[in-house]
């Protein structure tokens, strides 16, 4: 057997769940779907499992000494805190007209980036989106 990418996702999928881990085929169809360009669909996936290389993704793996986020200098710089929490970016994101306090209520990067990308707002926060890449 010659091993590949798509051999290696379909041994992934054979495994079984666990209490830790989703099923990787269901809990992240929707992204595969969305009309945007392959690159930030490749981007929402890795966000959602939590492995964009912020800094504290860096610190962990002792890659960057410090995991404090370099916009805010208060929290640790995990993806989620840099394009939902960081006050600088959440100033952009009402700035925008995202005023909704329930937009900043999701605490889980996934079903907050589902919830936007798939939304009647989903243009917009796109776009905020791809602009808090810029910022990474």
């Amino acid at each position: 057997m010659v091993y590949t990418a798509k051999s290696c996702y379909k041994w992934l999928l054979s495994l079984p769940s666990s209490n830790n881990n989703t099923n990787l085929n269901s809990s992240c169809s929707w992204i595969w779907r969305l009309k945007i360009p392959e690159k930030f669909k490749f981007f929402i996936w890795l966000a959602c499992y939590n492995s964009v290389p912020t800094l504290s993704l860096l610190n962990h793996r002792n890659i960057a000494p410090l995991a404090t986020c370099s916009c805010c200098g208060l929290h640790n710089e995990t993806f989620f805190h840099c394009i939902h929490d960081c006050r600088l970016f959440r100033n952009i994101w009402q700035h925008m007209g995202f005023t909704d306090p329930t937009l900043f209520d999701e605490d889980c990067a996934a079903d907050w980036l589902r919830e936007g990308t798939t939304g009647t707002h989903a243009v917009i926060f796109f776009c905020l989106f791809v602009v808090g890449l810029e910022m990474l």
